[in-house]
């Protein structure tokens, strides 16, 4: 079972989501913005469990006939942003 079920199971499901997105935006940003390589693999220690996160919400709610596209959509925007 996920982080993301377990955290959804014990507290609102909508404060889960909301928090693991957050926090992939904030991690993403951090590895736009590193200035050094500590800094960046600091922010690349958020980054792979925000992500991992984010394609957990997307598997979770979005329908199985549309679930390929929708993390082909969540994943090139991630690495637009990284890159």
């Amino acid at each position: 079972m996920s982080t993301y079920i377990r955290t959804g199971h014990n507290f609102d499901r909508k404060h889960v989501t909301i928090v693991a997105l957050l926090g992939l935006t904030l991690s993403t940003l951090l590895c736009g913005f590193a200035w050094d390589m500590q800094s960046l693999f600091i922010a690349r220690l958020f980054a792979g469990p925000a992500t991992s996160i984010a394609l957990a919400i997307v598997t979770d709610e979005v329908p199985t006939a549309q679930r390929g596209r929708a993390m082909a959509i969540v994943r090139e925007s991630l690495f637009a942003v990284i890159t």
